[in-house]
């Protein structure tokens, strides 16, 4: 689905990473909010979060004070200026919002992993502009997360961004909710344009783990911080051990770094080709010589089979070597495979291999409609042939980029079925 992303364009908020979004986890009283809106304010803040209504994973926990605490939400705008952001989770919750005139509206992670309820959201907000930040379900699965906001998307809410707050798991870890960056990271792969928040207070579960949160979102990139701060952290009603003071959080601002991003879709992709190009040329001396040494045995091979059973140089394995160096000439010139610096050796290769082969098929011809020796001789002809094939298919699953799943087994097969071949061979002569 192509989605229709515009800017958040929030009044009076620049757009200069990181934009900052702080308050309590809860709106627990009036006192409480005004408190800690007013010095965030004084620290430069511009966005107060606070939660009107706190889904929890218990019942006869503090649940938020609802409906009225939404008029602390409007006295915050009124007295210091600042935007104000609350989580919706029904589309009761959005009227309710929309009615208090709250600026950006957030939904939650348990929210988001179920695809009803993001219906039901996507149809209250139909036609209105508002912000909507979209949290990561809490498993870890992108195609959900993006489900959601194609849902809103699909209401005509253009003005999106995201919010990585980590994922749950069952196994204590450091984190309260592992942050997995590859996930958020290959959102913004697939969606460059999609601002992402970081919640470092969700992912940390502990005020310790903050500062070094918010460091490491910026440094991948990340657009915004979402940060739970409160005026008196340790007497909160919900996530207290998650929450800092506004001076903690204004030294933890203080002392990000903010480096320059570079990277874009075509740079990480330029990127990639020059690891892999470095990668191809640092397994070129271990290839070639891997190479070497198994052309060695095949030539050796050859030579006794010669020695054995013919005088003369084998015309099939002449017309087979020409066959298979032809196409493994082919191949190079084939954007579905990637030699790198290793196109001599493979050529050379399978000339030996196409060789080994049309020997083998020459002699398998030669036992059947002319009866040569006895049935040790189709067994070490198939063995021959069998060579050939599992080589085939290893430079197949090697060098091809997208090679078929299947390609690994059936090179085991081939040639562990020509080693029993070639090992019954003598044993029966």
């Amino acid at each position: 689905m192509e989605l229709n992303i515009t800017p958040l364009s929030l009044p009076g908020i620049e757009t200069q990473r990181p934009i900052i979004i702080a308050g309590p986890c809860s709106a627990e009283t009036e006192e409480q909010v005004m408190s800690t809106a007013c010095q965030l304010a004084g620290k430069g803040v511009r966005i107060f979060r606070a939660g009107i209504w706190k889904p929890r994973t218990k019942p006869g926990g503090f649940e938020g004070v609802g409906e009225p605490g939404l008029p602390w939400l409007t006295r915050v705008k009124k007295e210091t200026g600042m935007l104000v952001a609350t989580e919706v989770a029904t589309p009761q919750h959005v009227e309710a919002a929309l009615a208090a005139e709250v600026d950006i509206l957030w939904v939650g992670a348990r929210t988001v992993a179920n695809p009803f309820a993001m219906q039901a959201l996507a149809d209250a907000l139909k036609g209105i502009d508002v912000p909507v930040l979209v949290k990561n379900p809490v498993n870890p699965d992108l195609e959900l997360w993006i489900g959601g906001i194609e849902r809103l998307n699909g209401a005509g809410i253009t003005r999106l961004a995201v919010i990585h707050r980590g994922f749950s798991s069952y196994e204590k870890r450091l984190y309260r909710n592992t942050p997995m960056w590859h996930i958020p990271i290959e959102l913004r792969r697939r969606i460059p344009n999609l601002p992402i928040f970081c919640d470092p207070s969700h992912i940390g579960g502990v005020r310790e783990l903050i500062a070094p949160l918010c460091q490491q979102a910026m440094d991948l990139g990340f657009d915004g911080l979402m940060v739970e701060s409160h005026c008196t952290p340790d007497c909160a009603w919900s996530d207290a051990k998650q929450q800092v003071t506004p001076d903690v959080l204004d030294f933890i601002l203080s002392k990000l770094v903010i480096r320059e991003l570079a990277p874009t879709t075509e740079s990480l992709e330029t990127l990639r080709r020059h690891i892999d190009e470095i990668d191809n040329n640092l397994k070129n001396p271990q290839f070639t010589l891997g190479v070497g040494a198994f052309a060695i045995a095949h030539l050796f091979f050859i030579w006794r089979i010669q020695m054995y059973m013919f005088a003369q140089v084998s015309i099939g394995g002449i017309i087979m070597s020409l066959l298979l160096g032809a196409y493994t000439v082919w191949t190079t010139k084939n954007s579905a495979f990637e030699y790198g610096s290793n196109k001599v050796p493979s050529i050379l290769y399978a000339l030996i291999v196409g060789f080994l082969g049309g020997m083998g098929i020459e002699l398998l011809i030669g036992a059947i409609t002319e009866g040569l020796g006895s049935p040790a001789y189709v067994l070490m002809a198939l063995g021959m042939v069998f060579f050939m094939i599992s080589d085939t298919i290893l430079a197949n699953k090697y060098f091809r980029k997208e090679a078929r799943h299947w390609y690994g087994a059936a090179v085991l097969i081939f040639y562990y079925g020509a080693m029993g071949l070639l090992t019954v061979f003598p044993a029966i002569l």
